[in-house]
């Protein structure tokens, strides 16, 4: 089993040009895995595997989310304050990565259960 999860990252990762930027690179990857798992999850290890890949990311975009928090906060409280626009943008950008979380935490669930029919 480890052997395909490494064989999935590598897949996911593969052929990704120097100098993209981040989204460019998360797109691409989400694009190669949701191909992957068509053809991959079947079995309930392979389904367990992919709801925990899907809870780090949901992870990932927690944190992402209580970082842009910070930064909207940090934001209000310089002096003299930075632009409203500023402080909106990193609140739009948490409630978008929240949002995120919840879309992988449900993807998740939805493996936990085929791996548990």
């Amino acid at each position: 089993m480890r052997w395909k999860i490494a064989l999935l990252c590598a897949l996911v990762t593969a052929g990704v040009p120097a100098g993209s930027s981040s989204a460019d690179v998360q797109t691409r990857a989400l694009k190669r895995l949701e191909a992957l798992i068509a053809n991959m999850a079947e079995t309930p290890t392979q389904h367990r595997a992919l709801a925990g890949y899907y809870r780090e990311q949901a992870t990932e975009f927690r944190e992402l989310a209580i970082a842009h928090r910070k930064l909207a906060r940090r934001y209000e409280s310089t002096d003299p304050p930075v632009s409203r626009r500023k402080v909106e943008h990193c609140d739009e950008l948490a409630a978008l990565d929240e949002e995120m979380a919840k879309k992988f935490e449900a993807l998740a669930r939805t493996h936990e259960i085929d791996a548990n029919p």
